[in-house]
């Protein structure tokens, strides 16, 4: 430990108060924690991709802002129907082929010319976005719609709340639960 001391010295760092206090102590301290500072880290500077399909402009703001408002950071793209999703994530020359692969899609079913069914079956039905997360937010209080939504591979169902801090409870569980399937997707990619 006294070597690395004699270390920082030499390169000219200001040492402080390291010069009179015991310097074992502060190095085991520091190696202790590093580990979890660095995981910390890399946590909140990953960028989240999230993709928001919603025909309705107020929850299309809603569901941003209360995203925002979980400071992780993030990019948002935005669809308005479940064909502008279908044409964002898969390549329009070749349909088999991902063009953008998400962390995140928030979907409503009830949406113009392909609904969140049609949307979800195709998601679940690629290979490479078979893992993503796919969180519906629906106003339906129908059972068969929730029961259909997770048959064919939705992540979660939430019904969309009246208020915003209900929105944002929902959000938060959301990102709880991505951030921690993207940390696991991550570090299984980085072992291999």
């Amino acid at each position: 430990m006294l070597e690395a001391l004699q270390f920082l010295e030499n390169r000219g760092k200001p040492l402080g108060l390291l010069q009179t206090a015991p310097a074992e102590p502060f190095f085991i301290v520091v190696s202790l924690f590093a580990p979890i500072f660095f995981y910390l880290s890399q946590i909140f500077e990953r960028q989240y991709s999230v993709v928001i399909a919603d025909d309705d402009m107020d929850d299309q703001y809603l569901i941003t802002r209360a995203i925002e408002e979980t400071g992780v950071a993030h990019s948002i793209h935005i669809v308005h129907n479940g064909l502008e999703l279908i044409n964002y994530l898969f390549r329009t020359d070749r349909p088999d082929e991902v063009s953008h692969q998400p962390d995140l899609v928030v979907m409503d079913l009830n949406m113009p010319l392909i609904d969140g069914f049609g949307a979800l079956a195709r998601i679940r039905g690629s290979a490479a976005l078979r893992d993503v997360p796919v969180y519906i937010l629906s106003t339906s209080r129908f059972e068969y719609d929730k029961v259909k939504s997770l048959e064919l591979g939705a992540t979660d169902f939430f019904i969309k709340p009246y208020n915003f801090a209900g929105l944002k409870t929902i959000i938060r569980e959301i990102f709880t639960h991505t951030v921690k399937a993207a940390d696991s997707r991550w570090s299984g990619e980085q072992s291999s």
